[in-house]
């Protein structure tokens, strides 16, 4: 995934980053993916602080990067988390 980023254009990494934490996030809640919205809170969805160190530890594994354990909670949207990450990795290339 990291190496897609890398070279997508910001439009695509966008698009990556967003399918890709909705696929986490549905494994985690045991939900399918499409039952997820961009906006949507997870806390609105059932995540629980065990399921946020979960995705955090899945983000930083997949996309070899450091996160804050808060992520999930400082970004609580499939929007806004992607936006987050997608800024982060761009200053780290």
């Amino acid at each position: 995934l990291r190496q897609q980023l890398e070279v997508a254009s910001s439009g695509d990494r966008q698009t990556l980053l967003i399918a890709f934490i909705r696929s986490q996030l549905a494994k985690l809640l045991g939900i399918e993916p499409e039952e997820i919205e961009p906006q949507m809170s997870f806390s609105d969805l059932g995540m629980d602080s065990l399921m946020a160190v979960e995705l955090r530890n899945s983000l930083q594994t997949s996309l070899d990067c450091s996160t804050p354990a808060s992520v999930a909670f400082d970004y609580p949207t499939l929007e806004t988390l992607a936006d987050y990450l997608a800024t982060t990795l761009q200053k780290i290339e």
